[in-house]
């Protein structure tokens, strides 16, 4: 028997691009979708949020955050299960590519954090 529940997809960085489209992508398939960014796409998130309640009328939740924190990216988990029900799919997507050189130490802590370390990070939180 096919499951009537609505899947719940998290989107980190879904304020513009790659993030967006699958946030908008994922909504038409069904998903009910937990978006993220920083605080500075804030207004871009709540954009995409009424669009996809306007064009597919899938549930959303906003969570302002940056991934390369633990505690952001639980606060994000946390709302994707208070507000949504769950987290059946997680797609790390946020990234930050900075225009200038690579030599500065605390840079190439925050690419590690903002690029590799937020799928470990989203993968412990809550054991999703």
């Amino acid at each position: 028997m096919a499951s009537t529940q609505t899947k719940v997809a998290v989107i980190t960085g879904s304020a513009q691009g790659i993030g967006r489209a699958i946030a908008l992508r994922l909504a038409a398939d069904g998903f009910s979708i937990a978006l993220n960014d920083l605080e500075s796409h804030r207004s871009k998130l709540e954009a995409v949020a009424e669009e996809i309640k306007k064009t597919t009328g899938r549930d959303t939740v906003i969570s302002i955050g940056d991934v390369s924190k633990e505690t952001d990216v639980q606060a994000l988990v946390d709302a994707a299960v208070n507000s949504l029900g769950g987290v059946d799919v997680m797609v790390a997507n946020a990234g930050i590519c900075p225009a200038i050189p690579f030599i500065d130490s605390k840079l190439i802590v925050r690419l590690l954090a903002v690029l590799v370390l937020i799928a470990l990070k989203c993968s412990d939180c809550g054991r999703i």
